[in-house]
């Protein structure tokens, strides 16, 4: 079985030094960059990781050391987690308190040098290796200097990976995708394909099947197609051996021998193009992988795809292999949207503001009823994405309780019943009847852009900047915006006469 690369979480705010920073150390490791110390308390909820790198100063101001207060509370909260600081200011002070916070060691940006950084990384993960097993309390980061209802959250490393990875909701549909999920997970052989709109939870399935089956204690990796080039993609998921093309400087592991042993959740399998589309087909049918100008060979991998598109639409097209096609549909899972489970809003939300030493007193009957009548376009990502934003609201407020005037502007008209869902749109004037048509005949992968759409439309009216839009929305990169952009006005281009201001920035003129 092939060792799978180590986990590591890179947080820092310095996009340029980033992208200089990720290509070396994802030769070698699995990377996984975040720009905020709020991304980053989620991420350690949702994933486990083998080292931490955490940058000291957050901002352009040196004296202000945010990165100390999160390596403090990491240490707190997961004591067996080795951490090393990285930072722009060498100050001796910044350095020692770093040292005395919790971090194995320091690593200076200015003239950072690879090699040095790998020993640094491998070391102390060598070091971690080498500390014998113990039950330890593994508490939910939340906000600092909290963590009680986190350690009741979790009792010990030996707690259920299932409390780790929820899949919430008592609606019924829900309770049988949860069944249906625990059969496949003792079903190693099954592709389980997970279809539903962008945001309804569809990596949460697929990381709560892996967590419920004998693969458990195996690797847990995904792939987000739309995040890569097709030209990296096939890199990315198979690997290369050094050499093999212009820029294949040394070997690759890719995603499916990292996975060996484990699942596989590939998001968004409507995008890949031809190639790929062929060495997956062949990995289902013979489980063969062939790196990029390597050799075949075997890996064990249960694959959990997903997508927010009509594949069968697009077989019919010729976009997609009607064979790749049937291989996925071993047992395809269709996840409803929030708006068809308004039961659940509230499970859902209270576990989200649990997980931040909150509860549901922190809004008053206001607010949960517009939580309540809101349509959730963007599903449940929507609205754990916007108690985020409200928490954070409320602390700099310094708010006991927070009401209406906190919500969105698409939120805070008074719910009635002859609302229509064409009032939360705060987009420039739609036409009514193309809308209607949107919302109660088009296809789903048509409502889905629509209501994507309508998220990007208002940010970028709000936040002017793409690379802002990007961090709001939670795209990895501008790449990936502009990808999700261009691509919808590629299959829908009838929409964007509802989006002039997405239209605009990206150039998209008819042939008019």
């Amino acid at each position: 079985m092939t060792r799978p690369q180590a986990n590591i979480l890179v947080v820092d705010d310095d996009l340029e030094f980033l992208q200089e920073l990720i290509p070396v150390l994802n030769k070698v490791y699995n990377v996984n960059p975040c720009t905020s110390i709020e991304k980053a308390r989620t991420y350690l909820t949702e994933r486990s990781f083998d080292l931490l790198l955490i940058d000291l100063v957050f901002g352009f101001d040196a004296t202000v050391t945010a990165g100390i207060d999160f390596i403090i509370e990491v240490k707190q909260q997961f004591s067996r987690l080795p951490m090393i600081a990285i930072t722009q200011y060498g100050r001796p002070d910044n350095l020692i308190n770093a040292m005395k916070a919790g971090a194995q060691t320091v690593l200076l940006k200015d003239g950072w040098n690879g090699l040095r950084w790998k020993e640094a990384i491998d070391e102390e993960l060598k070091k971690a290796a080498a500390l014998p097993a113990q039950n330890q309390v593994e508490n939910i980061i939340s906000t600092p200097g909290t963590g009680q209802l986190a350690a009741k959250a979790k009792l010990s490393k030996q707690a259920s990976d299932q409390e780790t990875h929820p899949f919430l909701g008592d609606d019924p549909a829900v309770e049988k995708i949860r069944h249906e999920l625990q059969e496949l997970s003792g079903e190693p052989d099954i592709t389980v394909l997970l279809l539903g709109e962008t945001g309804v939870g569809k990596e949460v399935a697929a990381r709560y099947l892996h967590s419920h089956g004998f693969r458990s204690k195996q690797p847990f990796r995904a792939v987000h197609m739309v995040a890569h080039t097709q030209e990296v993609l096939e890199s990315e998921l198979f690997g290369h051996k050094k050499g093999s093309f212009t820029g294949a400087t040394a070997d690759r592991v890719g995603k499916f021998a990292e996975a060996d042993g484990g699942v596989l959740f590939l998001d968004e399998i409507g995008e890949i193009n031809t190639l790929v589309q062929q060495k997956l087909l062949r990995f289902l049918e013979e489980k063969v992988i062939t790196p990029i100008g390597g050799k075949e060979h075997t890996v064990d991998v249960q694959i959990v795809a997903a997508t927010n598109r009509d594949l069968k639409a697009e077989v019919q097209a010729g976009r997609f292999r009607e064979d790749l096609y049937f291989r996925l549909h071993d047992f395809p899972i269709r996840i409803p949207p929030l708006r068809n489970r308004k039961g659940d809003i509230d499970i859902i939300a209270n576990h989200y503001l649990r997980s931040r030493e909150a509860d549901r007193t922190v809004f008053n009957d206001e607010v949960w009823e517009r939580f309540y009548n809101y349509h959730w376009p963007g599903n449940v990502r929507e609205m754990v994405n916007l108690i985020k934003r409200l928490l954070v609201k409320k602390k700099v407020a310094k708010a006991e309780v927070l009401d209406i005037s906190y919500l969105p502007q698409e939120m805070r008209q008074p719910y009635t019943e002859n609302s229509t869902k064409t009032e939360h749109f705060q987009t420039p004037p739609l036409e009514h009847n193309l809308l209607s048509h949107y919302l109660k005949e088009g296809t789903l992968e048509e409502q889905t852009a629509f209501n994507e759409l309508s998220e990007i439309e208002k940010a970028l009216n709000t936040l002017k900047r793409k690379g802002l839009v990007v961090k709001e929305l939670g795209f990895k990169n501008l790449d990936q915006l502009r990808y999700r952009v261009e691509k919808y006005y590629g299959d829908y281009p009838h929409l964007f006469s509802n989006f002039p201001t997405t239209k605009e920035k990206y150039k998209l003129y008819p042939n008019e």
